[in-house]
């Protein structure tokens, strides 16, 4: 089956200040033809400088993306940088890559500014504005639930891509970039981090065709980033992971598991929120469990929500209704209420959600 194209061109380049020479190239006329990656590839090859945006609390798909294509870019002759405002979780470090900048003023109107594994500026946090100070504003995206905004020149989404990485090797190619070691590993880091070492529902042929030419690349070692990536938890991590399925929570005879992250925990444990994104995969690895949440207590009035699924339920549906989004089988969603209020309502809809898709694959 072919991948779900959507290429949502949201304004003419030529209808920006004529002065800039990618936009003055780029008409209508001689886009008609062009393959969304070939498009992209033309405004990046010409741009002189590229910055780009991560989404906020930075995973491995966001990182590992922003960073290959950083490298690839810089290979390329173009000055570029990644523009993040925050510490990358430890076991991300080694996709930095001397990339990383919080130096918002590196972005001005001759910039291009390229948005990575999301599309909305209230995704990056702080440096909406810098963002949208760029000349010009790209964004390659694989999540198909969230409104996307209509402040990009170009914006293009695979909503069926098992991750961003995957459009960062494509995007890639089309620009002529070879692929070496550090541009191949972090492709890599992102395909696995969003396949869950290639288990989730979510990965297809594409990917393990990737994943396959990635391995030729020379000096790559598939091992190597799987342990950088997988086998460097912190003991406080640990302890705090094990605090949470301890306290796990079940409903629906079994199928929905639920803990939380807590603030007190955090500080009992020492470990650190950005080490928790692993943990709600664990409750989804109990025998007889369909769905997962992890409730992260940011502060007494704002709460992080992750949630997971196996098959038949469309958790994506449920994030929607709090005003988050993602995929199917995995999405989120902020919660600006306390603890105990956040859990009530996901818990509810979640249960709801389960009841219409179990009856619904059962017909």
């Amino acid at each position: 089956m072919r991948l779900l194209k959507k290429s949502i061109r949201l304004r003419h380049l030529q209808e920006k200040r004529q002065k800039r020479t990618v936009r003055k190239e780029l008409k209508p006329e001689s886009r008609m033809n062009m393959e969304p990656f070939e498009i992209l590839g033309k405004i990046l090859n010409e741009s002189k400088r590229v910055v780009i945006f991560p989404h906020e609390n930075v995973d491995g798909d966001a990182m590992g993306t922003a960073s290959a294509l950083c490298l690839g870019f810089r290979q390329q002759g173009i000055e570029s940088f990644i523009c993040i405002d925050e510490a990358i979780p430890a076991n991300l470090d080694f996709l930095e890559s001397g990339c990383c900048t919080s130096d918002q003023e590196v972005v001005d109107s001759h910039t291009t500014a390229l948005m990575v594994d999301c599309s909305s500026v209230s995704r990056i946090g702080n440096r909406k504005a810098a963002f949208l100070r760029a000349g010009t504003k790209l964004c390659i995206d694989h999540h198909g639930t969230r409104e996307h905004d209509t402040e990009f020149d170009f914006l293009h989404v695979e909503a069926n891509s098992a991750a961003c990485a995957e459009l960062a090797f494509l995007l890639l190619k089309a620009m002529g970039i070879t692929l070496n070691q550090q541009i191949a590993e972090r492709i890599f880091a992102g395909l696995t981090t969003d396949t869950g070492n290639f288990q989730y529902s979510n990965t297809t042929a594409r990917s393990h065709r990737i994943a396959a030419e990635i391995h030729q690349v020379p000096g790559f070692d598939s091992k190597k980033i799987s342990s950088l990536l997988y086998e460097r938890n912190s003991f406080p991590a640990m302890k705090l992971s094990a605090m949470v399925v301890e306290n796990a929570r079940f409903e629906c005879d079994g199928k929905m598991v639920y803990s939380c992250v807590t603030m007190k925990m955090l500080e009992e444990t020492g470990a650190l929120m950005n080490e928790t994104d692993g943990i709600v995969q664990r409750l989804m690895s109990i025998k007889g469990v369909e769905t997962a949440i992890i409730f992260k207590e940011h502060s007494e009035n704002f709460v992080k929500v992750s949630m997971r699924a196996k098959s038949c339920v469309n958790v994506a549906e449920v994030a929607k209704k709090m005003g988050g989004g993602g995929h199917i089988r995995a999405a989120g969603c902020s919660i600006k209420d306390g603890l105990e209020k956040a859990v009530q309502a996901v818990t509810s809809a979640m249960k709801e959600q389960m009841k219409t898709d179990m009856e619904e694959s059962q017909r």
